[in-house]
């Protein structure tokens, strides 16, 4: 795909194609309504009536989801859904300390950064 291809992608086309390369990880994924920046931590509310619980890894399904939308963002469901563990580390209050302790303590079980 070419810059000039890209650059006439619109953000749902963008984002579609980022949902298709996620599940392809057989992540399942919810469709997330869109941040604004007058509200803050927006961008992370659901898009559908059951939140997680109507997570899916079937593109077609998560394009149901999305329905008409043309601005969206991507959740993914974690846990035993996607068999993805995250952790957020703040490092304001010590997190990475604690990131470490736990890196240590896990050895090479732990991926994270």
């Amino acid at each position: 795909m070419t810059s000039h291809q890209i650059a006439r992608e619109s953000k749902a086309e963008i984002m579609s194609r980022r949902a298709r390369q996620l599940m392809e990880f057989d992540l399942k994924l919810l469709p997330l309504w869109p941040a604004d920046p007058e509200v803050p931590k927006s961008g992370k509310a659901p898009m559908t009536g059951k939140g997680v619980h109507d997570a899916t890894n079937d593109f077609a399904t998560f394009m149901r989801l999305v329905g008409s939308a043309t601005d969206f963002n991507i959740g993914v469901a974690t846990g035993s859904a996607s068999d993805v563990i995250v952790i957020d580390v703040d490092p304001r209050n010590g997190g990475m300390k604690s990131l470490a302790e736990l890196k240590t303590r896990l050895g090479r079980h732990c991926q994270g950064k």
